[in-house]
Formats: C-alpha cells, sequence, structure tokens
C-alpha cells in the first residue's frame, strides 16, 4: 500500500457519509438506550479494569541500557494524600513504582529507584519537605537519567470525593522531551484507566525543575480522594495496571528514536582557546534525524549549529568576542519520527592566555606613590578573566609586586623614584615588559566563508575538501585554515542557514593568502529577518478534538508547529509560536502575544473538520477583504491539494477574534478532526507531520517570494537494482526532510535552480550525500541509484 497516508485517508473516508451518519444515529440512540439501564455508578464500569493495550514484546528492545529513574512521591514523614479508608499516597506511588521497575528492568533499561522502602530522604535534625525534595532530586541526578518519572495520585482541596482525573506536569523549562514524554505518559494512561478526563500541564514542582533528566515528568495517574480510585488501588493487580500503562508509554517514547547528544569537544573544566564545540550524535532505534532541528544553546542562546554528515555531529564555537569567564552550553536535535534529545547542560570557564600587555598613562596616588595601571587581554582583544594572579618585577629595583586582575585591567603602586623603567608582568607563565612589542600570529593560507547577500562573516563554517578526508572546521570569524599539504581543493562548504555550496578553486594561485568564499543563504534568502507568528490551537485544559485512542488535537497541532518553527528558523526568519507546550491560552492571550511580536504573517493550526458538515477535506480561512489573508490562503489550498486524492480544501472569510484582532496578514487551516474515522492514527504519524509541515513552509516561502523567483516541485526518486525504496528520508540543504513512499519518491513542494545537497538516510546508519542540480523548470525529477559499496 503506498505510504501516502492523505490519499488513503481520502479513499477510507471521504465517501459513504450517508453510511456514516446512519451509525452515528444507531450509536446515539444505544447510547441513550445504555444510559437508561445503568446504574448511576456506570462510570466506573472501566476504571482500573484491564489493559486496552497489547503489552508490547519485541518492541521493548528499544529499552534496551536507556536510563530511567523513577521517583515514587512521598514516602517516610509524607504520606501524600489520603484516601476516605485512610490508602495513602506514598504506599500506592511505590507500588506502581516498582511494578514499572521490574517491567523495565526485564526490558533491559538502566533503571534505579529513587526509594525502595516507606522512607523519607530526612537528616537526624530535619523536618522540612524541601529537605527531602532536595536529597530525593540530587539522588535521582546523580545518575544521569534520560528519563525521570515522579509517580503520584492526586487529591482536591477541600475534599470532592466525586472528582477524577488524569494530570500530567513536564518540565515547563522543557517543552521538547518532557512534553513529548508526557503526551505519551497521558495517552496510555487515559486509554488503560478507563478515565476520560485528562490533561497535561507545564509543572515547576521542585523535582522537576531541579531535574537533569533529558525528560522529566510528574504523573498524577488518578485521585486517590475519589472512594472509587481507593478501592481499586488497594488492589496490588490495579497498581500493575498502571505501572504497564507507563511501561507502554516508555516503550513508544523511545520507539520514535530518542537520539542521544554527547559532547564531545570541549570536555575540559577550562578552556584556553577558541576550541569548537562538538556534540556526537547517535541515533535512538536507528531512526535518522531531522537537521532543521538542530540546536546549541550558548549561555542560553540559541544558535543553529552545521551538522557533519560524515560523522554525525553538531559543530559550534566560541567567537573571538566571547568573554573569558564561565559559560554553559548544551544541545538538541529531534528524530525525524518527532522524538527530541536534549543534551545535560555543560559548564566550563574560557581562560585565554594573556597575548597584549598594554600600559596606560600613570596616575598620581597618594603618599608620592604612582599609580600604575596596565590594560591585559587575549590575542582577541578580549579582557582576561578575573582574579588572575599577575607578579611584577621592576627591571631596576629587586621589589615584587603581587596583585590580581579585575576586568583585564591590572593596577599597582610603585615609589615616583622607580620611574621611568621598565616592568616586567608574569601571569601564569605569560610574560612581558610594558614596552614589549605586541604579538602578531603568523600568515597562513585560508578560506574566509561569507554570506553572498552581504558580505557578512559566516561562523564556524564545515569545509569537506574530499570524499575520504577529514573535515575543515571554520572559527567563529567564517576563516578555514588549510593545510600546506593541500595544494588544490574542491570544496563542499556546509554552514547553518546557507545552502550547501561547492566550486572549483586553486587557494594558493596568484600568491593569494586568504580566498573568499561566497555562500548563498538558504532559498536567496527570501525569509531573512521575516517575521511569522503561528498558533498551535487548543492547548491545557482544552486538548481539542480527540479519537478513540485519545490521541489529542492540542500535541498534533504543536508538533506540526514546531516542525514549521524549526525550518523557518534555519532559513532565517524570526518566529513567535503562541505556546511552546500544554499552557492553557484564552484566544485573547494568543491574539496579544503575537500582535506584540509586530509579525509579517500569522497562521493558525487546528484539526477539528467534521467531514459529514465539509464542503472540502481541508479549511483555509482568512479575514474578508484581506488581501494578505486572501493570498497566503489560497497558496496554503493550492499546495495542500496535492497531497489528497481527487479533494481539494475550500477557502472561507471568517470574522473570527484571530483573523480579525491580529495586526498582520492571518489564516486559519482546518485540517480533519481527529474524532473522524482512522483520521487520529494517520495524524499522529510523524511522516503525516513531515508532510504537512513541509507544505506549510512552501506555502510561507512562496508568500513572501515577492519577485516570483522560481521555487519549483521537485521529485526525488530513490531505487536500488531499479526499485523503488519506501521508507527512505530524504533530506535537501540540511533542512527539509520527507520520507519516500512506496515507489520510493519524495516530492519537495518548492527548491530553488542550482545545486543542493541531497542526503539519503536509511532506517540503519547508512547514508548518502552528493550535488544534484535542479533546473528552472515546472517539475524536476532526481533519481538516485543506491549501490553496495
Amino acid at each position: 500500500m503506498e505510504k501516502n497516508f492523505l490519499i488513503s485517508f481520502g479513499k477510507l473516508c471521504l465517501k459513504n457519509r450517508k453510511r456514516l451518519a446512519f451509525y452515528t444515529i444507531f450509536a446515539a440512540a444505544a447510547l441513550l438506550l445504555y444510559a437508561g439501564c445503568a446504574s448511576r455508578h456506570s462510570k466506573y464500569i472501566r476504571l482500573y479494569s484491564s489493559l486496552s493495550e497489547k503489552r508490547p514484546t519485541l518492541e521493548q528492545r528499544v529499552l534496551v541500557d536507556r536510563k530511567i529513574v523513577i521517583d515514587p512521591g512521598h514516602g517516610g514523614n509524607f504520606k501524600g494524600a489520603l484516601g476516605a479508608d485512610s490508602l495513602s499516597e506514598a504506599e500506592v506511588n511505590l507500588g506502581v513504582a516498582l511494578y514499572l521497575w521490574g517491567l523495565l528492568d526485564e526490558a533491559g533499561a538502566d533503571v534505579k529507584l529513587t526509594r525502595t522502602t516507606d522512607r523519607d530522604f530526612l537528616s537526624e535534625d530535619s523536618k522540612d519537605l524541601k529537605d527531602d525534595l532536595k536529597a530525593r532530586v540530587e539522588e535521582a541526578n546523580s545518575y544521569n537519567p534520560e528519563v525521570f518519572i515522579s509517580i503520584h495520585h492526586n487529591s482536591t482541596l477541600p475534599v470532592k470525593r466525586d472528582k477524577n482525573r488524569i494530570e500530567i506536569y513536564y518540565n515547563s523549562k522543557d517543552s521538547g522531551a518532557s512534553l513529548e514524554l508526557a503526551q505519551l505518559v497521558r495517552l496510555h494512561l487515559a486509554r488503560n484507566l478507563g478515565i476520560e478526563n485528562s490533561r497535561i500541564n507545564p509543572g515547576n514542582y521542585y523535582v522537576l525543575r531541579n531535574s537533569t533528566g533529558q525528560a522529566s515528568i510528574l504523573g498524577e495517574a488518578s485521585y486517590i480522594s475519589n472512594p472509587a480510585v481507593e478501592g481499586k488501588l488497594k488492589l496490588s493487580s490495579k497498581q500493575q495496571l498502571e505501572a504497564e500503562s507507563y511501561f507502554i508509554a516508555l516503550v513508544n517514547y523511545f520507539s520514535r528514536g530518542v537520539p542521544v547528544l554527547k559532547l564531545i569537544s570541549t570536555q575540559a573544566d577550562t578552556v584556553y582557546s577558541n576550541n569548537n564545540i562538538v556534540f556526537k550524535i547517535k541515533r535512538g532505534n536507528n531512526i535518522p534525524i531531522d537537521p532543521a532541528s538542530s540546536t546549541i544553546y550558548f549561555d542560553g542562546k540559541a544558535n543553529k549549529p552545521s551538522l557533519d554528515i560524515n560523522t554525525q555531529t553538531l559543530h559550534f564555537g566560541i567567537t573571538s568576542d566571547t568573554p573569558n569567564k564561565i559559560h554553559t552550553v548544551r544541545a538538541s536535535v529531534k528524530s525525524v519520527r518527532g522524538a527530541t534529545a536534549t543534551s545535560g547542560l555543560h559548564t566550563f570557564v574560557l581562560n585565554r592566555p594573556p597575548v597584549h600587555f598594554l600600559p596606560l598613562p600613570p596616575k598620581r596616588g597618594s603618599d608620592k606613590n604612582i599609580i600604575l595601571s596596565v590594560k591585559i587581554l587575549d590575542k582577541f582583544g578580549n579582557p582576561i578573566i578575573d582574579g588572575s594572579h599577575a607578579l611584577i618585577s621592576p627591571l631596576d629595583s629587586e621589589k615584587k609586586y603581587s596583585e590580581e586582575c579585575n576586568n583585564g585591567m591590572l593596577s599597582f603602586c610603585v615609589k615616583e623614584s622607580l620611574l621611568p623603567g621598565n616592568f616586567t608582568v608574569d601571569i601564569s607563565g605569560r610574560n612581558d615588559t610594558l614596552y614589549f612589542p605586541q604579538f602578531a600570529p603568523s600568515k597562513t593560507r585560508t578560506l574566509k566563508i561569507v554570506s553572498s547577500g552581504d558580505n557578512s562573516v559566516i561562523p564556524f563554517p564545515l569545509v569537506y575538501t574530499g570524499k575520504n578526508s577529514h573535515t575543515l572546521k571554520g572559527d567563529g570569524n567564517g576563516i578555514v585554515h588549510l593545510p600546506d599539504s593541500l595544494p588544490k581543493i574542491n570544496p563542499l562548504i556546509i554552514a547553518g542557514g546557507f545552502k550547501p555550496f561547492t566550486t572549483d578553486i586553486n587557494a594558493f594561485s596568484e600568491g593569494k593568502e586568504t580566498i573568499v568564499i561566497k555562500l548563498p543563504p538558504l532559498f536567496e534568502g527570501k525569509l531573512n529577518s521575516r517575521r511569522i507568528a503561528i498558533d498551535p490551537a487548543c492547548g491545557g485544559a482544552y486538548g481539542g478534538t480527540s479519537g478513540k485512542k485519545m490521541i489529542k488535537e492540542s500535541s498534533i497541532n504543536l508538533r506540526i508547529a514546531k516542525q514549521v518553527s524549526n525550518i523557518l528558523k534555519t532559513s532565517g526568519a524570526f518566529v513567535y509560536l503562541t505556546r511552546e507546550g500544554e499552557e492553557t491560552l484564552s484566544q485573547q492571550e494568543r491574539i496579544a502575544g503575537i500582535n506584540r511580536f509586530y509579525p509579517e504573517l500569522s497562521i493558525q493550526i487546528n484539526h477539528d473538520l467534521k467531514l459529514d458538515n465539509a464542503k472540502g477535506a481541508f479549511s483555509i480561512r482568512h479575514y474578508p477583504d484581506s488581501q494578505g489573508g486572501t493570498k497566503i490562503a489560497a497558496i496554503i489550498n493550492s499546495n495542500l491539494e496535492g497531497l489528497y486524492l481527487a479533494e481539494s480544501g475550500v477557502i472561507k472569510s471568517s470574522a473570527s477574534s484571530l483573523l480579525s484582532q491580529t495586526s498582520c496578514p492571518a489564516c486559519e487551516i482546518h485540517f480533519t478532526s481527529l474524532d473522524e474515522k482512522e483520521f487520529e492514527e494517520i495524524a499522529s504519524d510523524p511522516d503525516y507531520i513531515n508532510l504537512i509541515s513541509e507544505n506549510i513552509f512552501s506555502s510561507i516561502l512562496n508568500y513572501f517570494n515577492a519577485d516570483h523567483a522560481e521555487f519549483n516541485p521537485v521529485k526525488i526518486k530513490i531505487t536500488s537494482k531499479g526499485r523503488g525504496i519506501p521508507d527512505v528520508y530524504v533530506t535537501v540543504d540540511n533542512l527539509l526532510t520527507l520520507p519516500t513512499n512506496d515507489r520510493g519518491i519524495a516530492v519537495f513542494s518548492h527548491i530553488d535552480p542550482g545545486k543542493h545537497m541531497i542526503v539519503v538516510q536509511t532506517r540503519g546508519e547508512e547514508y548518502r550525500w552528493g550535488m544534484y542540480d535542479v533546473q528552472a523548470e515546472t517539475e524536476n525529477e532526481i533519481l538516485i541509484e543506491l549501490k553496495d559499496d
């Protein structure tokens, strides 16, 4: 069956609507009859009844060696919530945790429990809950886990015995992996515990905000204050049922291919030069990564790194203007199936040695003393690190002076009789006199990589000099030093946010010591500095539509919004997401946030279209008489039509608050509701997310393409021995990634003419890459034959 989920959905769900209406009426009548006969306690029939999902067997192999910490909440002096019949939360939390530990251990996971008995973490002289939480989270963090799960059960204040709900909290500082895990845990608890009401919330609990786990959640599976729940949780079999639900969620989570990021440079506590920062990417479950998602956070600021496809490493560097002080760095990347990995937060001290000793004019001090000051800088002109100890020795005296530097300034007092004179200043073995000539680095043969748009420096480029050669890594000034043994090169140059570029040069011809290479921005810079707002509808208390499998619209909308955002940011745009996680936001709060961003375009993503009442497979809405809104609606409609079989979308005028109150052209995209037949499963598939995201991005690119430069569809077919290969991921310019269908074809909506780097990634560790020409034609087809080496 061809792997075009939208086409399959069109075949399955857009026919026989009369029959569907009949079944709907019949089902409604049956439900009314059942409701009349059932007791007032019928809502508890499925409560903690039995596992409604098949427990994974072969799939659980993805858990092997995965580091997971389970924290059974409360314990010892802290009993937690109490049921009406005095069942303590601490007891139930531990029971669930022990069952979950057993399942994970049996599956090969490296799993730890913060407690295995009814105990707390207080010292003898403390009764403070905060001390318990601090010790608990320190114990968890000592294992450096990929996943941290704190297991709890809820209660109400004041107690309302009839209340029951699943509540999953994720680390509010992490709307990546933590949110993704929370979404899956909520889903599988809801499916198996028979609790209809469920929600996901950002959490600021102590154990969450202080956890160093790559994904950290706190689960409140049910309300122990509800007598029906308490009665169930007294039974060990029901605690096991809850544990099995968590287990299935973890299998699902790691099955998405959660990558592992490891810092391989700079690992030292103290760094003395402008080293590259390099993270190694290890695929999870042999699933390729999404290059557009890669981010390195340096001192909390997001930066787009360069991806070395040869070694699967992310590269970023310390720029020449980076100050000498303590710095932090971490990395983040997604798999193509939507699983985020975030590295731990690494801290290092940048302490470049002193190179420049610049004497300042003497100043009069007190008691006939003279204040001498020296500005001491590293080779890039930055002040050396505070606290650097200096020893000063006058050449005409045996007296020594000892001082510390502050903001690169060294000051000391001398007798006036020593002037004029020469002084030697020594810091960490580096010394100079006040009038000694400054250090001048020797000249080397180099490439300088700049933007073809404005000639600005491109920091930290990567240069491939041949198929089997090492990758040359540039610095923060775009400089790549060439070894003397390399007289001629035909480099392939890669840098985040720019189109991979290859050229034929002789780097040492005509006596030149530096060759300037101009790298074109992605999509000719059409999206540079554009401001775009994306609103993933629903979220938090309002999960939106949901089907039998209890997947929520809010999570699907957010996954698409983040995917589009990643591609736009890599292409140079500024993007505002109204929500990064499962925040509960009113429409007014969304509109206010959008308007504060001053965007040029705003797009809302929904999955709420009821097919029985719809005239098309999807709906695009814009404000009446809005030229920009009409334009973007038409472009999106045109792009999406190609994904549906014999179906088109409907463009409508609407005066909704979002469309009428935003300060820019806006549109709403309404895809099929998740409670429509089979669409819930289709929409949750990562390939659907990739297809929709690529088409929304292409629509935005087309919208801002004011000079109507050629951006045409490109069909890439991957074959082996002449036959198309399905389920292969194709990436263009380290940016756009799509899977091949059953015929081995991936279609990209808008690619500009010229040479493009195309990477083919299989489900294993294999990948192939090359440069291919795209012509200025209506359609292009590129055939890539994979051959055994």
